[in-house]
Order: structure tokens, then sequence, then C-alpha cells
């Protein structure tokens, strides 16, 4: 069948990019045509806005001074991220469309899967006109594979709600996140808890990355996360200097932000998906406060610590952590642990993981060939 893919390709980060190309590995591996619906919300669309990446937020002036000082390194991100995507991120139609085109666009598939990444997560302003919730008309067949909600149920709840009657249009559900599948429950509506992308897919789709040589000379350390409403960069490098302190290795962070310039790291903030994925490969020890973090460091074997925010409660972050048996890499940010029990390899994939990837792929397969049984 013609599939059609909404979901965050666009994007300057790297989790959102290695997720959609997993997911579409994956349906071409079922025997499907897959390509991405050009739907690029404005604030990702890297050709309009250069130095979106940190500038989006708040702190505008300080991020603007900080992207015109790192512009060079900006545009050599931008490029490395333009040549992944005309590699492995195939789009129709060539030239970004708005989302007065949408609807236009979807009509051109026999089945249209949004998803996965927080899609449905209308806290974050990219995501505020509903567009991957498809609230309109239309004859495709529509399924919803691993999306979440992020914090956008206990932040922007009212609106959510709202846009619960067009999720009662999709002909499959599935969600990411157990309390995106209890809060649709709430509202009459069956979804499936599935896995992210980049954890249903088979082995090789990670290949043509792996092997490279080294962008870092040495052992290091690997930074990598993010700052929410719930977690602040200073978590992060607050637990990246102590293992750090404990081990001697220095700190290699590819993350573009004025709060981790700061801190004092060796910055690598001319990396791409594939260059980040490098970047994991090498590392002594990965610490990161990012759910593709933990995921990419468990995948490619390599030591890492999962950092928490203060209060300890996240609970994306802990169920991904007991599904791949890694619980014990749990930190909470600004807290003592023992780094060299963390210096030692994720196990690899368990009886639960395997389960749960069987059920996750059955699931994708079926809710795609519904139409066609």
């Amino acid at each position: 069948m013609n599939v059609g893919m909404l979901t965050t390709h666009g994007t300057m980060n790297y989790g959102g990019l290695l997720q959609a190309y997993a997911l579409h590995h994956t349906i071409e591996d079922f025997g499907h045509k897959a390509t991405f619906i050009n739907y690029v919300p404005n604030m990702h669309d890297i050709k309009r806005h250069p130095i979106q990446f940190v500038t989006k937020r708040s702190g505008f002036i300080r991020k603007s001074i900080f992207g015109l000082r790192h512009y060079g390194e900006l545009k050599k991100k931008e490029g490395l991220i333009s040549a992944f995507r005309k590699s492995y991120i195939p789009c129709w139609p060539s030239t970004p469309i708005e989302l007065n085109g949408l609807p236009g666009a979807v009509e051109n598939y026999d089945v249209v899967c949004v998803g996965s990444d927080q899609l449905w997560n209308l806290n974050q302003p990219d995501n505020a006109n509903g567009a991957y919730y498809l609230d309109f008309d239309r004859s495709t067949r529509t399924v919803a594979y691993g999306v979440s909600f992020g914090d956008g149920i206990g932040k922007a709840k009212e609106q959510t709600v709202q846009m619960l009657s067009a999720v009662k249009r999709f002909d499959s559900v599935s969600v990411r996140e157990l309390e995106g599948q209890s809060f649709l429950g709430e509202h009459s509506i069956q979804a499936e808890v599935v896995l992210d992308p980049t954890l249903l897919a088979s082995g090789e789709v990670w290949e043509p990355f792996l092997g490279r040589r080294p962008l870092v000379d040495g052992e290091y350390i690997l930074a990598y996360g993010f700052s929410n409403a719930n977690q602040s960069y200073s978590d992060l490098i607050s637990s990246a200097l102590y293992a750090s302190k404990a081990t001697g290795l220095p700190v290699i962070n590819p993350v573009m932000t004025p709060a981790m310039d700061a801190a004092g790291f060796t910055n690598r903030y001319e990396a791409g998906p594939a260059e980040f994925i490098n970047l994991i490969e090498h590392a002594s020890l990965v610490v990161t406060s990012s759910y593709h973090g933990c995921i990419f460091s468990f995948l490619l074997e390599r030591p890492f610590v999962a950092v928490f925010n203060k209060t300890g409660r996240e609970p994306r972050k802990d169920t991904l952590l007991n599904l791949i048996g890694e619980g014990n890499r749990k930190v909470i940010a600004g807290e003592r642990f023992e780094v060299a029990q963390q210096m030692h390899a994720p196990k690899g994939a368990n009886a639960s993981l395997m389960e749960a990837r069987s059920r996750s792929r059955a699931f994708l397969r079926e809710a795609l060939a519904e139409g066609n049984a």
C-alpha cells in the first residue's frame, strides 16, 4: 500500500529524526511504500529559521546572541541534518506544505500513519494548532502509532480534551505511555501502548551509521538532554560534572544552548543524527536526561546514566528503564551516585522488551493492512 507518514521529520532534534527514520524503515519492511507528508510547522523549518533551535523558547535575546556567535556551527549542523533527511526521509511534496495543505495531501494515500513522538502535546507551541490530530474530514484511513501527549495532559488538558473528537476518527490508535492510554480510556477511546519506533525496528536499521571513525579521540563522557517544564539543563550539567570528576574524563556536549555552552564542556555542535549516533557509540559513559538518549545508549550497548529531575518522578523514563531492564541507571539530579557501578554495558534485550517489540510490530502491521484484509 501507499502509506503517508506524518511526524516531526523536519525538526533539528536527533530523537525526532531518528524515530521517524526507524518507523519508515519498519513500515517498508512490512512491504509497503512509505513517504513523509511534507508538513513542517513553521518553527521546525530549518530553511526558514536556521537558528530557531536555540531561539524559539524563552530567553530570546541571549539565545539570539549565542546563535549568531555560533552561526557557522549551526549552518554545519543544518547541512548534516538536511543531508540525513535527503538520504533517509523521503518526502512528498518536495516543498513543505502549510496547515491548509494537509487535507489534500492526506487524500493521496491508502492509509496515513501519524506518529510517533509528542505530536499530541498541545503544550508545545509547534503543536498548538492541532495539525497532528487530523481534525478535518477525510476518506483516507488513519492510524496513530506511538503518539505521546508529553506533558500536554497536565499543562494543556482543556485544549487536549477538545481535540479528542478528532482522535475518535482514527481507525486505530496506539500511544507511547500508560498515562496516554489511561487518559484516552477515561474518554472512551481504546488505545494500545506500543514501543517507540527506535526500539521497534530490527537491528540492521542502525548499521549504516555504525563502525565509523570516532568523532572524538580518546575516552569521554557524553552529556545529552533538554530543558522543559519539569527538568532544567542544570540537572544534566551537575550530573555530568560529577561523573567527570569521579572518572577524570572530559565531557563532550552536542547540545546547542547557552546553558550547556557555559558549563565548560567540550562542544561538538556541528553534529547531525549520524554524528549523534557516533558520539554515543564511542562514549565511555553517556549522561543523559533524554528519553532517546537512554534508548540509543541501550541499543548501542554503551554505559549510561539516566538523569531524572529533582522530584524523581518521570513516568516516561521510569517505564522505559524498567522495560529494558536498566532501572538501576536512574539518578536524581543533584544527588551523588556510584559512577563506577554505571560503567558497565547494558544487559541487552530481555524477554519483556522482546514481547513488547513483537506486540508493537503486530499492532502496526495489522493496523496498516486492516483496509485490505
